[in-house]
């Protein structure tokens, strides 16, 4: 009888140390559950914050398109900034523009006006002010041909990729200008009229030969 009850308290030790393993086994899938779910939802969340980060920079790029930079253009305390540049780009491009806002970034540095951002209604219109930019070098102002510049109203990594393709392109040309000058120099030297040494042939006559010195 004693053996009896002694093997069904250890049965009862066993059952119960089971139903505990069991509660701890519950309580780590519940934890993994929750966890799964934290999982997704950030997930989710990323998702959407990305898709988000992509729109954002899609409607500020666009943004940008119809928009450009002018630097060295100071401001005037008789005029604003808007009709400032209507003034600039009517007598220097023959051009007449929709102007939204003009708003001045940055700082001013070595008395050096503000950049002035000016955005307008259409892509197109911006593209075609920035196209002209380059008839301000000729402007008769000398002012604005000394400082003023229009560009494209870019971000910071694609001005720097913009300004690293115009260091290479004034490399080339430099190294293409010191070749011509090299050429002009070796001609210079030869002189126009001197001809290389021509072979002398034997008894006039022309054998055909591949080894001939001849050479069309």
């Amino acid at each position: 009888m004693a053996v009896l009850e002694e093997h069904c308290a250890r049965q009862a030790d066993s059952i119960a140390w089971a139903d505990v393993q069991l509660d701890q086994l519950n309580e780590l899938m519940y934890a993994n559950m929750k966890l799964e779910q934290q999982l997704e939802d950030a997930h989710h969340e990323k998702k959407q914050l990305s898709m988000a980060a992509v729109y954002i920079e899609q409607r500020n790029k666009a943004k940008r398109a119809s928009s450009f930079m002018i630097s060295g253009l100071p401001p005037d305390n008789a005029k604003g900034d808007n009709e400032i540049v209507v003034e600039l780009c009517r007598s220097e491009f023959s051009i007449d523009m929709d102007i939204t806002s003009t708003k001045r970034v940055g700082k001013t540095r070595d008395l050096k006006p503000q950049l002035l951002m000016v955005n307008l209604k259409t892509e197109a219109e911006a593209q075609n002010i920035i196209r002209s930019a380059r008839q301000l070098r000729k402007s008769h102002d000398s002012y604005v041909k000394a400082n003023v510049y229009i560009n494209a109203n870019l971000t910071p990594a694609e001005a720097k990729a913009s300004y690293e393709l115009r260091q290479r392109r004034r490399q080339a040309a430099r190294h293409q200008i010191d070749l011509d000058s090299t050429d002009r120099i070796q001609q210079s030297v030869i002189g126009p009229h001197q001809q290389q040494p021509q072979p002398q042939q034997q008894n006039d006559i022309d054998t055909g030969s591949e080894f001939s010195n001849d050479r069309e």
